[in-house]
């Protein structure tokens, strides 16, 4: 009887600490990331037309399931001059950004590329998810290329005067316009 008594215990304690192992294993193994996205803004920079601003910047959406401390996840926010089949070189930008949350939809925005004294072209955003225990299980492509076209500068008109000057001559003219009109029955 003693015997059986030990091979029950054993058994328990087996059982038991089974449960307690999947307990802490389990939310290890079920961690994971899903919908990896990324939204340029300005918007229209990454459309045929272009943009022509001073800087842009880009945001990374990302899901994140079960709960527990992210470790190591992080979103790198990399700019390229060219296109998302023919880029290299050295990167014009590399924005690298933790997610300090633990779950749910993740909002990463990447630091501004400051467009000003940059060639009009194709430039392209290349945006990579670093998932430490948090990996991509929708099939959601890594990295994500992201094509923007920069315009030339829209150039600003100047007055060799200057306003002032430009206020000086029309603001009387405006008044000689209204006194005549006045004058009219």
């Amino acid at each position: 009887m003693r015997h059986i008594d030990v091979m029950t215990r054993i058994a328990i304690l087996g059982t038991l600490g089974l449960f307690l192992g999947l307990g802490v294993v389990a939310p290890a193994l079920a961690w994971h990331a899903s919908g990896f996205t990324t939204n340029l803004n300005p918007t229209y920079c990454g459309t045929s037309g272009g943009c022509s601003v001073t800087s842009v910047t880009d945001t990374a959406l990302i899901t994140l399931s079960s709960s527990g401390a992210p470790s190591a996840v992080s979103v790198t926010f990399k700019v390229y001059q060219g296109t998302c089949s023919e880029h290299s070189g050295t990167a014009l930008l590399i924005s690298n950004k933790p997610i300090t949350s633990d779950k749910g939809l993740q909002q990463v925005v990447s630091d501004p590329f400051t467009t000003s004294g940059r060639p009009a072209g194709n430039y392209v955003w290349v945006v990579t998810y670093n998932p430490g225990n948090y990996p991509l299980t929708d099939g959601s492509k890594n990295p994500h290329c992201e094509p923007m076209v920069l315009l030339p500068p829209v150039p600003t008109p100047e007055f060799p005067f200057g306003v002032l000057a430009l206020f000086a001559v029309a603001i009387p003219g405006l008044l000689l316009i209204r006194s005549v009109r006045a004058q009219k029955p």
